[in-house]
């Protein structure tokens, strides 16, 4: 849904990222991972289902293989107001905790992620 797009705070200059309420119902985030002009458009996206369980996870998203940057992965999510930060697990058995801002998260690394975990605020 158009109104409800809002640009995602992210720690690197070499991420641009969005999060919206999706026409279905769900939640959807949007990555941008720039790169050289003249290459294809790194881009992701995904969307949470409508559902309680589906809102609670929220949506991540990844994009990885960027032209003129070898190994290097961008990820983004959003998740509910009741997370603070999430927990990643990469492929290479490392995890960073990431914080989370209205919302919504972004982190840049050199592993693909296992998987996402949320913290809960106070928790």
């Amino acid at each position: 849904m158009s109104e409800s797009i809002r640009p995602l705070k992210t720690e690197t200059p070499n991420v641009t990222a969005w999060i919206a309420k999706s026409l279905g119902g769900g939640v959807c985030v949007l990555l941008w991972a720039h790169q050289p002009s003249g290459d294809t458009p790194s881009i992701g996206a995904s969307c949470s289902e409508e559902s309680e369980e589906g809102l609670r996870r929220g949506a991540t998203t990844q994009v990885s293989e960027i032209p003129g940057e070898p190994g290097r992965v961008d990820i983004a999510g959003v998740v509910p107001s009741t997370v603070s930060a999430v927990s990643v697990t990469l492929a290479d058995g490392s995890s960073k905790t990431v914080p989370v801002e209205n919302g919504g998260w972004a982190l840049e690394t050199e592993a693909a992620p296992q998987s996402v975990q949320s913290i809960a605020v106070g928790g």
